[in-house]
């Protein structure tokens, strides 16, 4: 991702985090504060929102 804008909806550029990060979604999902399943439900589209933690940890960390 290098810094770059992404374009995309934020579903796609949290899966490219995933990606780029070699990260699981388990682990995404504890550094900002969600349960797995809380961020797997976002990521189908089951659900529109995450929480306050993902504002407040895509801000800590750059992952906006």
């Amino acid at each position: 991702m290098s810094g770059t804008y992404l374009p995309g909806d934020t579903r796609q550029r949290i899966q490219d985090l995933i990606k780029d990060s070699s990260i699981t979604q388990a682990e995404l999902a504890g550094i900002i504060g969600l349960s797995e399943s809380a961020l797997s439900r976002y990521l189908k589209g089951q659900t529109e929102m995450l929480c306050r933690a993902w504002a407040l940890h895509s801000k800590q960390y750059s992952m906006r």
